[in-house]
Protein backbone atom coordinates (compact mmCIF):
# COMPACT_ATOMS: atom_id res chain seq x y z
CA UNK A 1 0.00 0.00 0.00
CA UNK A 2 1.08 3.58 -0.75
CA UNK A 3 -0.20 6.58 1.07
CA UNK A 4 1.45 10.20 1.16
CA UNK A 5 3.40 11.30 3.67
CA UNK A 6 3.57 14.61 5.44
CA UNK A 7 6.22 15.61 3.43
CA UNK A 8 4.39 14.95 0.09
CA UNK A 9 6.56 11.54 -0.47
CA UNK A 10 5.40 8.21 -1.13
CA UNK A 11 5.52 5.89 1.51
CA UNK A 12 5.21 2.13 1.07
CA UNK A 13 4.16 -1.02 3.30
CA UNK A 14 3.36 -4.28 2.76
CA UNK A 15 -0.12 -5.68 3.48
CA UNK A 16 -2.30 -8.46 3.14
CA UNK A 17 -5.56 -7.81 1.77
CA UNK A 18 -8.19 -10.36 0.90
CA UNK A 19 -12.15 -9.69 -0.31
CA UNK A 20 -14.93 -10.43 2.25
CA UNK A 21 -18.61 -10.03 1.42
CA UNK A 22 -17.53 -7.69 -2.01
CA UNK A 23 -15.09 -5.53 0.15
CA UNK A 24 -11.55 -5.08 0.08
CA UNK A 25 -9.97 -4.89 3.35
CA UNK A 26 -6.76 -5.43 5.24
CA UNK A 27 -6.02 -5.44 8.66
CA UNK A 28 -4.44 -1.99 10.47
CA UNK A 29 -3.93 -0.58 13.96
CA UNK A 30 -5.07 2.34 15.33
CA UNK A 31 -0.95 3.60 16.29
CA UNK A 32 0.51 2.88 13.05
CA UNK A 33 2.26 5.25 10.92
CA UNK A 34 0.16 4.13 8.11
CA UNK A 35 -2.95 4.84 9.74
CA UNK A 36 -2.42 8.17 10.48
CA UNK A 37 -1.40 9.06 7.08
CA UNK A 38 -5.31 7.20 5.92
CA UNK A 39 -6.50 9.43 8.71
CA UNK A 40 -5.07 12.76 7.38
CA UNK A 41 -5.13 11.78 3.51
CA UNK A 42 -7.06 8.75 2.81
CA UNK A 43 -6.14 8.27 -0.91
CA UNK A 44 -3.92 4.99 -1.30
CA UNK A 45 -2.52 3.19 -4.13
CA UNK A 46 -2.37 -0.99 -3.89
CA UNK A 47 -0.02 -2.49 -6.28
CA UNK A 48 0.25 -6.40 -6.96
CA UNK A 49 2.80 -7.97 -9.22
CA UNK A 50 2.99 -11.40 -10.28
CA UNK A 51 5.49 -13.72 -12.27
CA UNK A 52 6.58 -12.69 -15.55
CA UNK A 53 4.87 -9.08 -16.81
CA UNK A 54 1.63 -9.44 -14.88
CA UNK A 55 0.88 -6.10 -12.69
CA UNK A 56 -1.90 -4.25 -11.45
CA UNK A 57 -2.53 -1.10 -9.62
CA UNK A 58 -5.93 0.08 -7.87
CA UNK A 59 -6.10 3.81 -6.59
CA UNK A 60 -7.93 3.62 -3.85
CA UNK A 61 -10.02 5.80 -1.12
CA UNK A 62 -9.40 3.87 2.51
CA UNK A 63 -11.87 4.26 5.09
CA UNK A 64 -11.21 3.00 8.30
CA UNK A 65 -13.32 0.59 10.17
CA UNK A 66 -13.20 1.10 14.19
CA UNK A 67 -16.25 0.17 15.97
CA UNK A 68 -16.95 -2.29 18.88
CA UNK A 69 -17.79 -4.72 15.47
CA UNK A 70 -14.66 -4.18 14.19
CA UNK A 71 -12.72 -7.39 16.34
CA UNK A 72 -15.31 -9.41 15.02
CA UNK A 73 -15.01 -8.22 11.35
CA UNK A 74 -11.90 -8.89 11.46
CA UNK A 75 -12.13 -12.94 12.75
CA UNK A 76 -14.31 -13.20 9.68
CA UNK A 77 -11.63 -11.53 7.87
CA UNK A 78 -8.74 -13.82 8.94
CA UNK A 79 -11.02 -17.00 8.55
CA UNK A 80 -10.99 -15.94 4.66
CA UNK A 81 -7.01 -14.99 4.36
CA UNK A 82 -5.90 -17.99 5.96
CA UNK A 83 -8.73 -20.53 4.47
CA UNK A 84 -9.65 -21.47 8.06
CA UNK A 85 -13.55 -22.02 8.21
CA UNK A 86 -13.67 -23.24 11.73
CA UNK A 87 -10.99 -23.62 14.34
CA UNK A 88 -8.06 -21.16 15.76
CA UNK A 89 -6.23 -18.55 13.76
CA UNK A 90 -2.91 -17.80 13.48
CA UNK A 91 -2.24 -14.47 14.78
CA UNK A 92 1.36 -12.77 14.74
CA UNK A 93 1.91 -9.71 16.67
CA UNK A 94 4.89 -6.57 15.70
CA UNK A 95 7.27 -8.76 17.95
CA UNK A 96 7.53 -11.54 15.21
CA UNK A 97 5.76 -14.38 17.11
CA UNK A 98 2.63 -16.45 15.80
CA UNK A 99 0.18 -17.92 18.11
CA UNK A 100 -3.10 -19.86 17.74
CA UNK A 101 -6.15 -17.95 18.89
CA UNK A 102 -9.63 -19.13 19.43
CA UNK A 103 -12.61 -16.54 18.29
CA UNK A 104 -12.83 -15.15 21.50
CA UNK A 105 -9.08 -14.36 21.96
CA UNK A 106 -8.62 -13.29 18.64
CA UNK A 107 -11.56 -10.75 19.17
CA UNK A 108 -9.55 -9.72 22.34
CA UNK A 109 -6.20 -9.64 21.08
CA UNK A 110 -7.56 -7.35 18.24
CA UNK A 111 -8.92 -5.09 20.64
CA UNK A 112 -6.17 -5.03 23.12
CA UNK A 113 -3.67 -4.02 20.26
CA UNK A 114 -6.27 -1.79 18.76
CA UNK A 115 -6.22 -3.08 15.47
CA UNK A 116 -9.21 -1.39 12.37
CA UNK A 117 -9.87 -2.68 9.21
CA UNK A 118 -8.95 -0.68 5.85
CA UNK A 119 -12.10 -0.74 4.00
CA UNK A 120 -10.72 0.29 0.52
CA UNK A 121 -12.60 1.35 -2.30
CA UNK A 122 -11.29 1.59 -5.80
CA UNK A 123 -11.50 4.82 -7.79
CA UNK A 124 -9.17 3.45 -10.80
CA UNK A 125 -7.44 0.80 -12.24
CA UNK A 126 -4.78 0.19 -14.45
CA UNK A 127 -1.73 -2.65 -15.46
CA UNK A 128 -1.72 -5.46 -17.89
CA UNK A 129 -4.05 -7.56 -15.89
CA UNK A 130 -6.92 -4.62 -15.28
CA UNK A 131 -9.49 -4.17 -17.74
CA UNK A 132 -7.98 -0.87 -19.37
CA UNK A 133 -4.73 0.33 -19.26
CA UNK A 134 -2.95 3.35 -18.98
Amino acid sequence: MITVGVDGRPKAVKMEPAVLDDQLLSVGHRHKVRTRRLRRDPRATLYFDAPGPTWVALETTVDILDTPATPAQIVAFMRLRQQRPHGPLAWHGDNGTEVELDDDEFMHTMTAEGAVLYQFTIDKTYGNLANTNN
